[in-house]
């Protein structure tokens, strides 16, 4: 079985590729902690609960955060994946080089 070498070049371009999808992935994880913080609060320091608007408002802000958060965690796998294949390449190319 004959191994195709991978260009330095694409190596290159999939370890960027992974520092920027890890990246990505990180700032949607804060972007979802900040918009957590940021929800209205349905119930108020004398127990009054809040009204349906606000409770709607509420669910919605939770849903995109919610969505937001999904994007993290696809990013930061695609991320780990790369990485993986970065490292897979990198030891094949590295046994490879030795007779």
């Amino acid at each position: 079985m004959t191994r195709l070498p991978i260009p330095r070049r694409l190596r290159l371009a999939f370890i960027w590729g992974a520092a920027f999808a890890l990246l990505l992935g990180f700032r949607y994880e804060m972007d979802y902690r900040d918009r957590l913080s940021r929800l209205p609060s349905l119930v108020d320091t004398l127990g009054n609960t809040a009204s349906v608007e606000t409770a709607m408002a509420g669910m919605e802000l939770y849903e995109r955060a919610e969505q937001i958060r999904t994007y993290g965690f696809v990013s930061l796998g695609l991320g780990a994946l790369l990485c993986v294949g970065v490292a897979i390449t990198t030891h094949q190319s590295e046994g490879s080089s030795m007779p």
